[in-house]
């Protein structure tokens, strides 16, 4: 590679990197809701008072396993284990320990450590990959881009959910064993951190242990020595004992995990199939894929590449254990999700249970970027992402539209994630103008130039049809219950009032309120989130 190749790759990759931390730094939403707030109370748990029972909250959350008289968190362990050293140390080290323990500027730093740095540097590390994989410059640096900005990878970034995490650590994983078994000599110490980032990204979200699952078959697969496939193994078994003894810690024995022991709101669900998960139902299918609430190429219409892309890289030889890789692991995801018997995710935007699926799902659709349709698909993609990040990631199932129901209407009133605009002096909607001009900067810097498209024109009118899809059914496209949707956003709006100062908030809350009550709902006034 010359000297000015060089110099264009570093200059992408800091791009990107500063691109996409600034993407997941520049939001913090101010209420939890259950799924990040138990994962929260354990890590206070573990810090403030140095146990692993979450009984000091007990009550604040429904995501819980109850067992022996003691309240645990149900949620995997990995992000709030990554995320204690650097809140152990703003509590014991910093300004921000007097202000109580899970204060707001802890959540944040905390939340940008275990979750933004790693999303931040997944997007470098899948521009390299697609350089060693044969892409083109500037295909890998759109994909990064699309996957940072284009996929609620970005939503779950800004959120102590766990999912990002995962992801993170998991695509860490898959691309540490693609360099290595393209050198046959390399030692054993870089097969044992790819094992252990494939441990952590199962540590953060049970569900990626399906991705351990496959990357081990690719790495014992292609490893060229038994010692390398010990090595990953090894650095699997490490994380599996740390998860071993939490269990036997919590609930008795090491191969208990938390879900079985799930609080009531869960405990039937849970009980059917494993875990809960079982053959995946079509309509289930259909609403991951294609619907305006939960689905992948709906909300994320720049994923439609990834067709004709799979098939790119399943045709050429060197890439098609890679390109398996890749379709197992996402295809495995959505069947999973398509299983479980609350495939909607709860209170989310976006399918949440594939989100360690998305990856997988960018790095082939860079072999098939198509001229005519990326920028509308990425922006139309971008566009419902940011609506998302910017206003709540909190939605729940029976809100059908919600960018048009739920966004819309809590931006109308001012309502939306706290963010570094606010502080600049910016309001409203121009909030995020430094942010979308520290991006464009940025994007503009380490652009690498060339050439970047190579979709084949067969696959346009898919694109177009997609596209179609999206923009008529976000405009027609109606809850069957107007009341249930007001009172989902009366709810939305209390949180964020109890939260921030003022009574703008509280009288936008109040008057959805009324339109539920008048709709006859007012009874979803008082239901939680999940």
């Amino acid at each position: 590679m010359s000297y000015h190749s060089c110099r264009l790759a570093w200059r992408s990759e800091l791009a990107l990197f500063c691109l996409l931390f600034l993407a997941a730094a520049y939001f913090q939403h101010p209420e939890e809701y259950d799924n990040s707030a138990s994962r929260f109370y354990l890590l206070s748990a573990m810090v403030d008072e140095g146990r692993l029972d979450i009984g000091s909250f007990a009550g604040q959350t429904v995501d819980v396993a109850p067992y022996a008289g003691k309240t645990f968190s149900n949620k995997a362990i990995g992000t709030p284990l990554l995320a204690a050293p650097a809140y152990a140390f703003l509590r014991k080290a910093t300004g921000l320990g007097r202000g109580g323990p899970l204060s707001l500027e802890a959540r944040y730093v905390t939340r940008v450590w275990a979750v933004g740095i790693p999303f931040a540097l997944q997007g470098v590390v899948l521009y390299r990959l697609l350089l060693l994989f044969g892409a083109l410059p500037g295909a890998a640096f759109l994909a990064a881009l699309a996957y940072g900005l284009g996929t609620v990878a970005w939503l779950h970034a800004t959120l102590f959910s766990g999912h990002q995490t995962a992801a993170s650590f998991t695509f860490f994983a898959f691309a540490w064993l693609a360099a290595l078994t393209r050198r046959p000599g390399a030692g054993v110490w870089g097969w044992l951190g790819a094992g252990l980032c494939a441990g952590l990204g199962a540590l953060a979200d049970y569900l990626a242990g399906w991705c351990a699952l496959v990357l081990a078959v690719y790495a014992l697969g292609r490893a060229s020595r038994w010692s390398q496939r010990q090595a990953f193994l090894g650095g699997l078994a490490v994380c599996a004992g740390v998860l071993a003894a939490y269990n036997a810690a919590c609930f008795g024995s090491p191969f208990t995990l938390a879900y079985v022991h799930m609080g009531r709101h869960f405990a039937a669900g849970t009980g059917q199939g494993i875990f809960g998960v079982g053959w995946p139902r079509a309509d289930a299918l259909l609403g991951v894929l294609a619907s305006p609430a939960r689905g992948v190429f709906f909300i994320m219409p720049v994923l439609l590449s990834c067709l004709p892309g799979f098939v790119a890289m399943l045709g050429r030889p060197r890439l098609r254990a890679e390109g398996w890789v890749c379709l197992a692991v996402a295809g495995g995801l959505v069947l999973v999700n398509a299983g479980y018997f609350s495939w909607q995710g709860g209170w989310t935007f976006g399918p949440r249970y594939v989100v360690c699926a998305l990856p997988f799902l960018v790095l082939p659709a860079a072999f098939a970027f198509d001229r005519l349709w990326f920028f509308p698909l990425f922006l139309l993609s971008a566009g419902q992402i940011f609506s998302a990040v910017a206003v709540t990631p909190n939605v729940p199932e029976y809100v059908r539209n919600p960018l048009v129901e739920t966004m819309r209407p809590l931006w109308g009133y001012g309502a939306g994630a706290l963010n570094l605009g606010l502080g600049l002096g910016f309001v409203g909607v121009w909030a995020a103008l430094p942010l979308w001009a520290a991006v464009g900067a940025l994007a503009w810097w380490g652009w690498p130039g060339g050439k970047w498209e190579v979709g084949r024109r067969a696959w346009r009118w898919v694109y177009g049809l997609g596209f179609a899809a999206v923009v008529l059914s976000l405009a027609s496209l109606r809850s069957p219950s107007a009341g249930k949707v007001h009172a989902c956003n009366a709810k939305l709006l209390r949180d964020m009032h109890a939260q921030v100062p003022g009574d703008a908030l509280n009288e936008a809350a109040a008057r959805e309120a009324r339109l539920a009550q008048e709709d006859g709902e007012g009874r979803f006034l008082s239901e939680g989130a999940r």
